[in-house]
């Protein structure tokens, strides 16, 4: 009986000493999980504003794509070798200036032009696609232009339509 009552505040040290351990190791891994997921939370709120400023570029190429010019730095420079200093400015406002070109008259008093630098899709170096209106109804036409040396824009109305 003597031998039993000697084991028995070991194995109870043994039991305490195991359980203090796996109550460290508990705490030690719950504080390991909060790193990580305060980590994983971080990395998340970054590619949430990654995403959000992707989304927004590709909306805005999206919306570009379809208002603004597409020549390319080829053509770019094929245009200033023909003396247009800036190609894309230079082809909208001369085109701007030949409302005589819109092949309808404006109703109820209105006069016939071109809707400027957003309703001018300059396709390539030969065709332009414009909108036009008088404030009261809309069109839109397929335009030809010619840059002679020297800068001088000349136009062909090739197709248009009222919307």
């Amino acid at each position: 009986m003597n031998v039993e009552r000697r084991t028995q505040p070991i194995e109870r040290y043994i039991w305490l000493l195991i359980i203090t351990v796996l109550i460290i190791v508990l705490i030690l891994s719950f504080i390991n999980f909060r790193k990580r997921i305060q980590t994983l939370q971080t990395g998340k709120n970054s590619m949430t504003k990654e995403i959000s400023v992707l989304q927004d570029s590709l909306e805005s190429v999206l919306y570009n794509w379809g208002h603004y010019p597409r020549l390319d730095y080829p053509q770019l420079d094929f245009l200033k070798n023909l003396g247009l200093k800036d190609p894309v400015n230079d082809i909208i406002a001369d085109l701007n200036k030949h409302p005589e070109l819109i092949p309808f008259k404006g109703v109820l008093g209105g006069t016939m032009r071109f809707a400027g630098k957003e309703g001018v899709h300059i396709l390539n170096i030969h065709y332009v696609l414009a909108t036009f209106d008088d404030g009261h109804i809309e069109g839109s036409m397929l335009l030809q232009y010619d840059v002679a040396p020297g800068g001088k824009i000349s136009w062909k109305a090739l197709n248009a339509r009222l919307e």
